[in-house]
């Protein structure tokens, strides 16, 4: 599957569709086997082919993705709600016809692996149909739309960049919280631009989180137009947000407050260029290979964005030889709380910190409990139990409390390390839990919370806690012996 990868910045002139541009130019002579694919979504203030017109033409008067999104807005029509039916969603066949508006872009007699989409025919009555267009209603039509159309996409194309437009707008919504799994902060060091984008990057992990999409969204800031010159004012302003993009990291990863961003910020920083103020110019074709220049810094950052699973560093799991194996018990109609948390918690997961052990890679209840899982917790295959605490978890205690008393009684002592119990519903709690910190507390459950995604941030940062923890434990007590 490919990625799908949006460019974002909160003000105009940051150098969003210069960085997607170059970004593109890179990825596509950097390996010709892979499919480039790059899509003009700034619908009101387009202009992404200017980067590229020596290589595709005239092309004011070609269709483009806006094109497409009125085609599927005739094709599937709202008729299925008035008849109390499911709406009717695009298929494969139907995402085909996107193929008639790509443009390609063939910058290397070595490379026919790059295309753009355009914002739309820009022609004739344009800015009023856009003005016109109702996003929310398209929503609730083809609800399922822009899933579908992102997973048909990263199956035809290595890499897909989406520029996106400027602000808090409905069209950036669609293109910062639906179609990305990576979200490029492009941001010059200001105020404005470095709250903006702190703001939507927040806002788009926070929908991530709360939305069936299990895909994980990862967020890499991109500094813009930085004067180099300027030796004082660029070191404070690099400080000012790395810290703050170290505050949000924490904050929606549910990361420690060891994590630092120094690393990345000292390798990627994109900065001012007198010569490329002027016109749409492409710095990675424009510049000889080898030399010290303003393209090496896209090179450098391109790298970052494709090759990166994480880009902040002192990871406290790093020295695991193998991820800690991780079992839930729930009951079946708990199950969403624990999808929940199981998304706040997947930064563990790629991280290898954690794996979940359950049969078939799927998350099975007290219910699906079987013989095999047991012997497994039993023989001591299971490094840590999750309890989630609720009445109907209670109700089958039988089931599972043998178990949970075999892992406290294990491990030199070490067994209350490994049970973690979320109290999802105020229950009474079982002796066995006396001196075993419970999540969020023993007096709030989880269901009595106001803001349940603030909620599961919290379980999640005691969680990882938990696990460092254990982790310290064990190898104090491999040291004294």
């Amino acid at each position: 599957m490919g990625q799908i990868i949006t460019f974002y910045s909160y003000k105009g002139g940051s150098g969003r569709s210069m960085a997607l541009a170059n970004t593109a130019a890179y990825l596509s002579l950097r390996a010709s086997d892979k499919k480039v694919l790059m899509i003009d979504w700034d619908l009101e203030a387009p202009g992404l082919e200017h980067y590229f017109k020596e290589w595709i033409g005239e092309a004011s008067g070609r269709l483009g993705i806006f094109d497409f999104i009125e085609l599927s807005k005739k094709e599937f029509p709202a008729t299925a709600h008035k008849n109390n039916q499911e709406p009717s969603e695009p298929t494969e066949e139907f995402f085909k016809r996107i193929e008639s508006y790509l443009i390609p872009v063939r910058i290397s007699n070595d490379a026919d692996n790059l295309f753009l989409i355009k914002a739309g025919n820009v022609t004739g009555n344009y800015s009023v149909r856009i003005n016109r267009f109702n996003w929310t209603a398209f929503f609730k039509q083809i609800p399922g739309f822009f899933t579908l159309f992102s997973k048909y996409l990263a199956e035809k194309f290595d890499y897909v960049l989406v520029d996106s437009r400027t602000g808090h707008t409905d069209i950036g919504g669609i293109c910062t919280m639906l179609l990305p799994e990576k979200l490029v902060l492009v941001f010059t060091p200001n105020e404005q631009g470095l709250e903006g984008v702190l703001q939507l990057a927040k806002k788009a992990a926070q929908y991530r989180m709360k939305s069936a999409d299990l895909r994980p969204l990862r967020i890499y800031p991109l500094p813009s137009r930085v004067e180099l010159q300027e030796d004082n004012l660029r070191n404070d302003w690099k400080g000012k947000y790395q810290n703050r993009f170290e505050d949000l990291f924490k904050q929606i990863y549910g990361l420690p407050s060891t994590i630092s961003l120094e690393q990345y910020f000292n390798r990627v920083l994109i900065p001012h260029a007198s010569r490329y103020a002027y016109g749409e110019k492409v710095a990675i074709l424009e510049e000889t290979a080898g030399i010290s220049s303003i393209s090496e810094n896209y090179q450098a950052f391109t790298m970052q964005l494709v090759e990166s699973k994480e880009i902040w560093t002192n990871e406290p799991f790093s020295g695991l030889a193998s991820p800690y194996q991780v079992y839930f018990l729930f009951a079946d109609k708990d199950r969403s709380q624990v999808e929940s948390f199981t998304r706040h918690i997947s930064p563990l997961a790629r991280q290898n910190a954690i794996a979940l052990s359950h049969p078939d890679t799927q998350l099975s209840s007290i219910e699906q409990l079987d013989d095999h899982t047991r012997r497994k917790i039993g023989s001591g295959g299971i490094d840590f139990i999750v309890l989630f605490l609720s009445p109907a978890l209670m109700e089958q205690k039988e089931k599972w409390l043998y178990e949970v008393n075999e892992m406290l009684n294990r491990s030199n002592g070490l067994g209350k390390y490994k049970i973690i119990p979320i109290l999802l519903d105020k229950v009474e709690l079982l002796d066995e839990f006396d001196g075993i910190p419970v999540f969020p507390s023993r007096r709030i459950s989880v269901r009595e919370s106001s803001n349940l995604d603030e909620t599961w941030t919290d379980v999640s940062v005691a969680f990882r806690q938990r696990l460092i923890i254990y982790k310290e434990k064990t190898q104090s007590d491999t040291n004294d012996t």
